[in-house]
């Protein structure tokens, strides 16, 4: 007789009591619960207000959509965000993925701008108005260009045999084979054009030149002058 248990008010509340203390409430509103409760489902046809963390334990998941459409849960060792609607959309004027420690960027997406991926916070690609800047080693099996390409510093081919190719059919070649430099032109005549032409020995000392015929020497310059293998015919001599 000392503790309420149950108290009923006319035209006002209904309280239940555990050990008298108020556990659950009736108000204008609906019901005031204070502390924890446990229930098997729990069905709510309007909207729902958290003011304190909602917890779900390993592979309990959130689902959202008529079809649980979308999941969001943790599977004790990873977070997954799945989705088995046509399309899953990420949307805002500025998304920004960090790392675990939310100090250091991995990717940022910016509306109506640029999106920019980064390797241990430092930027290494962004997107720009004209196409794409990349900050460091580019590394692609394959790469095909449309347009012009421009570089600004050596191109360089690290390996033997790798070749700059020109043309439809592969029509003109420029490669080391470990041994010695090749300009090579499988088709039509190899064609070089220049106001002034010369060439130098790697030392840019002079050296001896030779023609040939056949796989033939017919015509070298020698420190005293020229030696030719075989005739030579002139239309006039000059002495």
């Amino acid at each position: 007789t000392n503790e309420n248990m149950l108290s009923a008010s006319q035209n006002g509340a209904i309280s239940l009591y555990y050990n008298n203390n108020v556990k659950l409430e009736t108000t204008a509103s609906g019901i005031d619960v204070t502390g924890h409760t446990e229930t098997d489902t729990l069905n709510v046809s309007g909207i729902s207000t958290f003011q304190g963390n909602v917890h779900l334990g390993d592979n309990d998941r959130l689902r959202i959509g008529d079809g649980n459409d979308l999941e969001l849960y943790h599977d004790g060792t990873d977070d997954l965000i799945r989705s088995f609607g046509t399309t899953l959309k990420i949307t805002g004027t500025r998304v920004v993925v960090n790392n675990a420690a939310n100090n250091a960027n991995q990717a940022v997406f910016t509306a109506g701008g640029s999106v920019a991926l980064y390797h241990n916070a430092s930027k290494k690609f962004e997107t720009t108005s004209s196409g794409i800047d990349v900050t460091g080693h580019t590394e692609t099996d394959t790469l095909n260009v449309s347009g012009i390409s421009t570089f600004q510093d050596n191109v360089k081919l690290t390996t033997d045999n790798k070749r700059l190719i020109f043309g439809d059919n592969d029509d003109l070649e420029i490669f080391h084979n470990g041994v010695s430099n090749y300009i090579v032109s499988n088709t039509g005549t190899f064609n070089i054009k220049s106001p002034a032409f010369q060439f130098f020995t790697a030392s840019s000392s002079t050296g001896w030149v030779r023609l040939f015929h056949g796989n033939s020497t017919r015509f070298e310059t020698t420190g005293a002058g020229v030696t030719i293998a075989g005739s030579a015919t002139a239309t006039s001599f000059v002495k």
